[in-house]
């Protein structure tokens, strides 16, 4: 009897450090898997404001030194606390809706949009979701919200990647400068 007691414990002992073992290797991949998920978020965000920064500051600096910078009403205040900086969004679409159709050529095209885009790693291609804001800052370069023009824009992005439990987001921002083709 007392062998068979000694038995049961023993299992039990191997049971729990087998289940121990498993739950640590479950967490260590799933770690790897957010640390990946987080890398080529942040990878998709930088390629995205390296593309915004080959576009126009605004209508006025596309060509036309004479054209009236039509878009200055049309964007919002930034928030600036950087928790809230999204909560605007229904707003900010909103503002947007009477305008005509936007080409996406300058960076005021891109305030309250959402749009997804593919990411391949080695083994799977995620899903990534991209909202982008963009707003005037003031001109000291401290990235605050103004709510007049000025030669600075601050564009906010939030990448997050679909699919993935719990959601792993980045938020990457960049400051954008109209240089002297900006006379307000």
């Amino acid at each position: 009897m007392p062998q068979s007691l000694l038995a049961l414990a023993a299992i039990g002992i191997v049971t729990f450090l087998t289940l121990h073992q498993s739950r640590h290797a479950i967490l260590t991949q799933k770690e790897k898997v957010d640390i990946e998920a987080t890398t080529m978020a942040t990878q998709v965000g930088i390629d995205r404001l390296n593309e915004m920064r080959r576009l126009a500051f605004d209508e006025a600096t596309k060509g036309d030194r004479n054209a009236s910078l039509l878009e200055l009403s049309n964007l919002l205040p930034l928030s600036s606390d950087p928790e809230h900086l999204f909560d605007s969004f229904p707003r900010r679409r909103e503002a947007h809706s009477s305008l005509p159709d936007v080409a996406f050529d300058d960076l005021d095209d891109f305030d309250a949009i959402t749009y997804t885009v593919p990411k391949t790693s080695l083994l799977d291609t995620l899903q990534f979701s991209i909202d982008s804001v963009v707003g005037y800052v003031q001109d000291n370069g401290s990235g605050t919200a103004s709510a007049v023009a000025t030669s600075l824009k601050k564009v906010v992005i939030r990448v997050t990647a679909l699919g993935i439990q719990p959601t792993v987001s980045v938020t990457l921002s960049q400051l954008y400068s109209c240089g002297t083709r900006c006379v307000w």
